[in-house]
């Protein structure tokens, strides 16, 4: 009866265990609408207001689920913002033809390759240094026909003098295929730096000086020439941003301190700042953003953010900062301590919040159906294989944007009880049922060696007033037990025996151990 009774509790702490490691699937549910498709979609959904209001931090408990109940790997990440940017991308020519000129001019002619971006500008590489040479650009569609573009400018390198260089140009985009640069003199006399002085003596006195300086003729050498082009490009460099309405707000003033409290009511958005908005000017005050620990336990609320909070209007003097940025965190309640000290408390006319942007990313059959379900009150974040996912994130694909339907309230326990589950799952509950296991085991092993007790204690137990007496038991019950409690006391001493020496060779041979009971 008590083995029974004992393995009994034993399957019932194993069942709690059990229902306890499993997931809620979720307290609210919504369609995701998907317009009719013939092939695979990269597709993506915003996480919205009521997802941030019920799901848990990190948004583990977000499951994206087909039609057939099954899981659909998904990925949860900040949306990130795409910015223009301008990349100079440089252009080798096809061809380059140069034809001097009769005037001791050179005209370069390139051709433009078909693929290439709108030319922009060219630069001249060249070794030399100590020039200043005078360029004109034209641009043609046939070769025939050619129009100036930009105007003349002047190629110089000053380093004799000072490091100042100039061997590029810019001129407005063109996607003419064919372009010519027309170089003043490319051969021009170039002064020595050094002067040969040579002086005439006669005894003793200078009759005559000579100085001579030599002037050498000297090609503009160029060793090619670089085209660009601007490219612009979208490039994902910062996290979106959104506004997010507060649920509500209360203003406090504590005359004692010289402070202002502002409660500020949130739904769990992921919020980065914090604005106030008051029509008061010239002003300067110290803040301080307070909020509540992780879980809502009953700790010190921790200081997320602190500056001062200025706007100053008063003639040409215009400065305004209102807002206090955080690391991103998701409360339902904040508190803003503003320091008043002796002034006046400002008039509150509101709080506007900001925050990161959410969404999942996931694939989509073309006949599947896709449910988002959210809101368990505790579950471990899924382990998906993204790696298809990831590597579309890489190679640049954006994922279509998809609507999400009004959610709707799955059977289970209510928002406001989360049930017996989350009862289970409480810190405490691990430790009490750790405990009663060990109780549980330590009263077995009471059991298994009081069984083993000897004939004398128990017929003298069993002579005891509560016991009865001798009596009530028959002569043949009395023997057996008799033999029974001996075969146990032998057993025991057995196993006590091989515990203390030890099952070696030798001992395997001891005519003790050998010998049946």
């Amino acid at each position: 009866m008590r083995k029974r009774m004992s393995g009994g509790l034993l399957v019932a702490v194993v069942a709690v265990a059990t229902a306890s490691a499993e997931a809620p699937a979720g307290r609210f549910m919504r369609e995701v609408v998907l317009e009719p498709r013939s092939q695979d979609e990269f597709r993506s959904i915003r996480l919205d207001v009521e997802i941030f209001a019920a799901s848990q931090d990190g948004f583990v408990d977000l499951r994206l689920l087909d039609d057939r109940q099954a899981p659909i790997p998904h990925l949860v990440r900040k949306v990130r913002a795409a910015r223009e940017h301008t990349v100079r991308r440089i252009v080798v020519p096809e061809r380059v033809d140069a034809v001097p000129q009769a005037d001791g001019g050179l005209e370069l002619t390139l051709r433009v390759p078909a693929d290439a971006p709108p030319i922009e500008g060219f630069r001249l590489v060249t070794p030399l240094v100590d020039f200043e040479q005078r360029v004109r650009t034209q641009v043609s569609d046939d070769g025939a026909t050619w129009e100036p573009l930009g105007q003349e400018t002047a190629f110089f390198d000053y380093s004799r003098y000072v490091d100042v260089r100039n061997d590029s140009l810019s001129f407005p985009s063109t996607d003419r295929r064919r372009l010519r640069i027309v170089i003043d003199d490319v051969t021009v006399e170039q002064q020595s730096q050094l002067t040969t002085l040579t002086k005439r003596l006669r005894a003793g006195v200078e009759t005559d000086r000579e100085e001579r300086t030599v002037t050498a003729r000297r090609p503009f050498r160029i060793d090619r020439v670089e085209l660009w082009g601007v490219v612009r490009q979208d490039r994902a460099d910062h996290d979106e941003t959104a506004s997010y309405a507060v649920a509500g707000f209360r203003v406090e003033y504590d005359a004692e301190r010289k402070r202002t409290i502002v409660h500020v009511a949130a739904r769990r958005e992921p919020l980065t700042a914090l604005t106030l908005r008051t029509p008061e000017r010239n002003f300067s005050r110290r803040a301080t953003l307070e909020a509540p620990p992780v879980g809502g336990s009953n700790g010190p609320w921790r200081t997320i953010a602190q500056g001062p909070l200025t706007r100053i209007d008063f003639g040409t003097v215009h400065r305004e900062q209102l807002t206090l940025t955080f690391p991103e965190t998701r409360r339902t309640e904040y508190r803003l301590v503003i320091d008043d000290r002796d002034a006046r408390p400002l008039e509150i006319a509101g709080i506007e919040a900001g925050g990161n942007v959410y969404e999942a990313l996931f694939l989509v059959a073309p006949t599947q159906e896709v449910r988002l379900v959210y809101g368990a009150d505790r579950t471990a974040a899924a382990t998906y294989d993204t790696a298809v996912l990831d590597e579309l994130l890489k190679a640049g694909n954006l994922a279509k944007a998809a609507e999400l339907g009004p959610p709707t309230p799955l059977d289970g326990a209510p928002a406001d009880d989360p049930g017996w589950t989350s009862w289970i799952n409480r810190p405490l509950v691990p430790s009490v049922v750790g405990i009663g296991l060990v109780v549980l085991l330590g009263w077995g092993r009471y059991q298994a060696g009081a069984s083993t007790r000897s004939p004398a204690t128990n017929n003298a137990r069993n002579s005891s007033p509560r016991s009865g007496g001798p009596a009530e038991r028959s002569q043949s019950d009395v023997r057996h037990g008799r033999r029974a409690s001996k075969g146990r006391t032998v057993a025991v001493r057995r196993v006590s025996h091989w515990m203390k020496r030890g099952r070696s060779a030798a001992h395997r041979r001891c005519p003790k151990c050998s010998r049946r009971a």
